[in-house]
């Protein structure tokens, strides 16, 4: 395999001193039990379920002078989706890109990619989903000094028309625009500013947008505590409808030998009932979601709880041989705003306290290429979560998951 691609690159005018060309594969079925998770607690009407999910990529790099390029088709699918002897697939591209370095301070990116930065709160590469996410963009990338900073822009259309504001398809917005600038290191500080507006559709053809300022500080103190916060503040209108909502997170990390220890706080902002021409609910659209507010994806995944939500957690990691560790994740989750209890015949404030998730996982490294991950987590519910998802806080709401992933060179060409 290795010397048929090594000789394309040379019949193909490519001189492997000059050029780079690479190939790997990845291959990653996951298996789940839900029990009570993401949409809905368990309860009669919602039974027990168990399936496992496979992607399936190749990602293809060719580098040039000045010049990247990379393409990544992807295969996602449910084992026993596809007939035994089916001849359709289901194939999807989760990359398309070139890059141009039009001089040592300015690059241009252009095509399907993701677009992640940071703690991937906002912007992430959605890595836990088997499709992951990209956009359909232009970014620019500057370097200023030790600074770095990225432009970009999307702009969503199916098809050609004689329409400007024509059908977004399932893009789920119209355009996006964003800068994002990381600080250079002064010491133990640094800190990263975002700023993006996002135009959404409502009606076709009719469009509104709303904007996100972020700053994303980090401090090391004393070379064993780092202190992380993320303070966002979003305005502007999102469905025809003035908004205003806020995040604010906090959290200090210390090493004590070789276990981290991570306690930490976060506010996320809900509607308040009392103003009724405003909704300040945070729109988290584009991050990558499962890695906050507990594994079980009951916040902010698919859903944005209109009660906001405060998450005070503690994760830790535990060595458990050369190769392996646990990781261990306890979140206390209430209410940020006060809402009305509808069930209460009195119609009285619903208690703020939702419940308690514990999170752990097992992580293997069996190899470089080949990865081993186990993960069990509980939600022990309060009654007020009832009121925003169906099922029953009564009953055993938890998820079980095995996770394989084997990802490889297959060929490289500074090798040859």
């Amino acid at each position: 395999m290795k010397k048929i691609l090594y000789l394309l690159l040379m019949v193909s005018g490519v001189s492997p001193a000059y050029a780079q060309f690479r190939l790997s594969g990845e291959v990653r079925p996951r298996t789940e039990f839900y029990n009570g998770t993401n949409s809905s607690l368990s309860g009669e009407d919602n039974t027990p379920g168990l399936a496992t999910q496979q992607r399936t990529r190749l990602y293809f790099q060719y580098k040039k002078d000045k010049f990247t390029f990379k393409f990544t088709p992807q295969y996602i699918n449910f084992w026993g989706q596809q007939a035994q002897t089916s001849t359709s697939g289901s194939i999807s591209v989760f990359e398309a890109w070139a890059a141009y370095d039009i001089s040592g301070s300015f690059t241009l990116k252009f095509g399907r990619q993701p677009i992640s930065y940071g703690d991937q709160r906002f912007f992430g590469a959605l890595a836990w989903a088997a499709p992951g996410r990209s956009h359909d963009a232009f970014v620019g990338k500057f370097k200023l000094g030790d600074a770095t900073l990225h432009a970009g822009f999307t702009l969503n259309q199916v098809g050609h028309t004689n329409e400007v504001n024509g059908n977004i398809g399932d893009a789920g917005n119209k355009s996006i625009q964003y800068v994002w600038f990381d600080s250079p290191s002064a010491g133990d500080f640094k800190y990263s500013l975002m700023g993006a507006n996002v135009v959404t559709e409502t009606d076709p053809g009719q469009y509104y947008a709303y904007t996100t300022l972020g700053f994303i500080p980090t401090l090391k103190i004393g070379g064993k505590l780092t202190l992380d916060a993320s303070a966002y503040v979003q305005f502007g209108q999102f469905l025809g409808t003035d908004i205003g909502g806020s995040l604010l997170a906090l959290s200090g990390t210390y090493k004590t030998g070789s276990i981290p220890i991570t306690v930490g706080v976060e506010m996320v902002s809900g509607d308040d009932e009392s103003t009724a021409d405003k909704n300040e609910t945070w729109k988290q659209q584009f991050g990558t979601n499962h890695k906050f507010y507990g594994l079980m994806d009951f916040f902010y995944v698919g859903e944005q709880p209109s009660m906001g939500l405060n998450d005070i957690f503690v994760k830790t990691a535990f060595k458990t041989g050369k190769k392996s560790k646990l990781l261990t994740h306890i979140h206390y989750f209430s209410t940020n705003q006060e809402f009305t209890d509808e069930v209460a015949e009195s119609g009285e404030t619903a208690d703020g306290y939702l419940g308690t998730e514990i999170d752990l996982i097992y992580d293997l490294k069996v190899s470089p290429e080949f990865n081993v991950k186990v993960g069990y987590s509980q939600l022990f519910a309060d009654d007020s979560f009832e009121l925003f998802k169906t099922g029953s806080s009564d009953e055993t709401n938890n998820w079980a998951w095995l996770q394989l992933t084997l990802k490889t060179s297959i060929f490289d060409s500074t090798d040859q």
